[in-house]
């Protein structure tokens, strides 16, 4: 009979295991694709060719573009956060506090891009602006970037 809870306890271990892997794993590439695409559409948008490369500061300056710098300032400083947490989180230190905290700055990171996203979309192509910002909610983020990224050239470059 103990054999049994063993391999149902195991099982479990191993599903939790490879679920948090997994979600590393996703979470990593959607930081990676959100980034490079953030970084051309900065770079699209405003006349900061080489800061939008920068980590975290291009994310304050598609708040600069929306004329949310304050918002900005926070995205920036939740997703510095959140990637420090997310890493020490990895290295074995598990543990319910940091892994809620991974997930609320991510909610809050998220509802602070899609607005500074909004903002940009309605003062580019006031038309679609919903239809956009509906994408990127619907899409959990993901399209978010790459509908800032197609923009291009719609709006008068910012300095």
């Amino acid at each position: 009979m103990g054999d049994v809870s063993e391999i149902l306890l195991s099982g479990i271990c191993y599903f939790i295991f490879f679920l948090l892997i997994a979600i590393y794993i996703i979470y990593t590439l959607y930081m990676v694709i959100t980034y490079v695409f953030d970084s051309l559409a900065v770079m699209n948008l405003s006349n900061n060719k080489i800061k939008a490369w920068i980590p975290f500061y291009n994310k304050y300056l598609l708040g600069n573009i929306a004329n949310l710098k304050v918002l900005g300032i926070i995205s920036a400083l939740i997703c510095f956060i959140v990637n420090i947490i997310y890493i020490s989180f990895y290295k074995n230190q598990y543990s319910a506090f940091s892994l809620s905290v991974i997930i609320i700055g991510m909610l809050v990171g998220y509802i602070i891009e899609i607005i500074i996203a909004n903002k940009i979309f309605k003062e580019s192509d006031s038309k679609h602006a919903k239809i956009y910002t509906i994408l990127s909610v619907l899409t959990l983020g993901f399209s978010r970037p790459i509908c800032l990224f197609l923009l291009k050239k719609r709006r008068k470059k910012f300095n």
